[in-house]
């Protein structure tokens, strides 16, 4: 029998079928996996399709898609969908602090010690892909869908690991992309100073004002380590505090520690759909706190609740101000200013 023509099976197409089955799963309760228990079934679910295709186009007489095309499609949707795609080979580096994608050919590399430089291999076939790359980590990655599309050229998101990616189109000649990597994603003030970050006078000082419940405001330039400080910030807490984060883009990750979990809400900003509504600002994410009853012990370990927000500037940074002042609560606030003396206008 003369086959006729290929079925190609997309990326989209396997992710599709992992999420499906996924949420059919988990439907029925938590299987009790881990994450890679969680990836390895997915795995399994996305050969599973690849080979149906396969038999179905040779039933109707179609080419199926090559061994090395099925496992490229495999892997590309696992990739997409629980890590970074194509960004994720760039993430993989030792040592890797920052990577900078200048376009679909120019790709920079910067290493923990300070070094940097050019990527030596070709990740992107062209803009074209490049943009569409950013736009499915923008409908999959962080906690709530974004766009990355002509009507919405600008875009800033946290990847599965914890790494905060920046993208911008239309207004350059090529989509660009940079990726910031949390290299200290767990560290204490003590840390810090055993580091050289921080001397003694300060890490107690800034002990003191989260045991007080004071109302900080951590200000610096992009890759001042204002995230990282605050994380060391919150590790004087007792890990029976209630904490509400609120961020524009996730990138605390108090959650993710084990000895918090369940003690912490995350809340994050939501654009405006393609209808232009739905949008949350920081001023609106800071208005539930009363619901949340902050202030009132934590039963478990008579601990006080704490409200800290994350990221703001301008307009956001004012309405968090406010927010702020209305809060009886310790309070640390985030804010890109250079110098420091320009924080909070």
């Amino acid at each position: 029998m003369s086959l006729v023509g290929q079925d190609m099976v997309t990326v989209e197409e396997v992710i599709e079928a992992v999420q499906e089955a996924l949420v059919a799963v988990e439907r029925h309760g938590a299987p009790g996996w881990d994450a890679l228990g969680r990836e390895a079934f997915a795995h399994d679910v996305a050969s599973e399709f690849v080979a149906r295709r396969a038999r179905g186009a040779i039933e109707h007489g179609r080419a199926p898609m090559d061994v090395g095309g099925e496992h490229d499609v495999i892997r590309r949707a696992l990739a997409a969908y629980f890590h970074a795609g194509k960004f994720q080979t760039l993430l993989d580096l030792p040592g890797v602090t920052d990577i900078m994608v200048n376009g679909a050919e120019h790709i920079w590399i910067q290493y923990v010690n300070g070094h940097a430089e050019r990527y030596p291999h070709r990740l992107f076939r062209d803009e074209d892909d490049l943009r569409a790359e950013v736009a499915h980590l923008a409908r999959r990655s962080g906690g709530t869908e974004r766009r990355f599309d002509d009507a919405k050229p600008l875009l800033v998101l946290r990847l599965s690991d914890g790494s905060r990616l920046a993208a911008i189109m239309n207004v350059s000649s090529t989509p660009q992309v940079s990726i910031r990597r949390n290299v200290l994603p767990d560290v204490t003030l003590g840390e810090l100073e055993a580091r050289g970050t921080v001397d003694r006078a300060i890490a107690s000082l800034l002990a003191a004002c989260m045991r007080s419940r004071m109302r900080v405001v951590v200000s610096g330039e992009t890759g001042a380590g204002k995230t990282t400080l605050v994380r060391a910030m919150t590790n004087v807490l007792p890990a029976t505090t209630r904490i509400v984060v609120i961020e524009d883009t996730h990138e605390l990750n108090l959650g993710n520690d084990p000895r918090r979990r369940g003690a912490v809400l995350e809340w994050e900003t939501r654009e405006a759909n393609i209808e232009g509504v739905g949008e949350i600002t920081p001023a609106r994410a800071g208005a539930p706190r009363v619901e949340v009853q902050p202030g009132v012990a934590d039963r478990r370990g008579g601990s006080r609740w704490r409200r800290r927000t994350g990221d703001v500037a301008g307009d956001a940074a004012r309405s968090s101000q406010r927010v702020d002042r209305a809060s009886s609560l310790g309070v640390i606030g985030l804010e890109e200013a250079r110098p420091v003396r320009g924080a909070g206008n």
